[in-house]
């Protein structure tokens, strides 16, 4: 299995899951992936045209998207292109991705979102877990986020 992703070689996890042969009868082609997390810098060379949506519910708090690391590797996991020459292979990498931001980098280096054991600092993204885990009710968040993704 050829590929010119520098970065293939230290995917032991695709390696494992014998990707190629995954690939050959599946790529992701036809399939929209949902994602709650930070942000997803769509500028990224792996991730250029494979974002079909990249939207902001967290605008106030964090605006910008290009400190969002996490969700821009996340994404890269599952839809990254292949055989560009950069970066990794995704998992779907013919799949596009709907990217809902809803959490945000910490202030903390090196962190971005934080536990649901820490209640007095919940972030975004936790918020949002609770919500469509039945709690709260009401909230203005999913309100905006429900119809993005539906």
């Amino acid at each position: 299995y050829e590929q010119n992703d520098p970065y293939f070689k230290l995917q032991s996890n695709i390696k494992q899951m014998k990707i190629d042969e995954v690939h050959a009868k599946a790529t992701g082609r036809s399939v929209l992936i949902g994602m709650i997390d930070t942000g997803v810098d769509s500028a990224h060379p792996d991730l250029t045209g494979q974002i079909a949506r990249n939207e902001n519910f967290v605008e106030e708090i964090s605006p910008s998207f290009t400190s969002d690391k996490h969700g821009t590797a996340v994404a890269g996991i599952m839809v990254a292109k292949k055989n560009n020459g950069t970066g990794i292979i995704g998992v779907a990498p013919d799949a596009k991705l709907v990217a809902l931001k809803a959490c945000w980098p910490d202030r903390m280096p090196g962190t971005s979102t934080l536990s649901m054991r820490q209640p007095e600092r919940q972030t975004g993204c936790t918020r949002l877990a609770r919500i469509f885990s039945g709690r709260p009710t009401g909230s203005r968040l999913a309100a905006r986020a429900v119809p993005v993704w539906l």
